[in-house]
């Protein structure tokens, strides 16, 4: 299972704790943390060229991309290409009807994207969400 990271308000409290002097262990105390995180996100930082202070303005997104710089903070399984070829191919269709699954995002994009097709609910899904809370003995 993947470990969630660490708030970026905390990464620049350890940040800060190391340049005062604090070893590992101390640092791991103040921020309620592992020992091992610690060392984890400061390597990290070292390796993104990091130190206490950080630049002026830098944001929470840089920060993360110079921390994470081979990781990307995405919510899609599906490669973004696939998806592209799709819309490419919807484009050129002329679409005027979408159906989903119950995905608010794809439906908040598809209207964007395709502002006069209307949407409907896929008839499957909404059979097997009803389904779904019907007690077994009733089915």
């Amino acid at each position: 299972m993947a470990r969630k990271r660490l708030s970026m308000q905390k990464i620049r409290e350890a940040l800060r704790l190391k340049v005062g002097g604090l070893s590992y262990r101390g640092i791991a105390r103040v921020c309620l943390i592992g020992k091992e995180t610690v060392r984890e996100y400061l390597g990290r930082a070292a390796e993104a060229g990091l130190t206490w202070p950080l630049p002026e303005g830098l944001s929470e997104e840089e920060l993360e991309r110079r921390l994470f710089p081979h990781e990307r903070v995405s919510y899609r399984k599906e490669a973004e290409s696939d998806w592209a070829y799709v819309s490419r191919e919807l484009r050129k269709k002329g679409v005027t009807l979408g159906v989903m699954d119950g995905l608010t995002g794809l439906e908040i994009v598809f209207k964007e994207e395709f502002g006069n097709a209307q949407v409907q609910r896929c008839q499957v899904h909404v059979a097997r969400n009803v389904l779904a809370k019907v007690p077994q003995k009733l089915k």
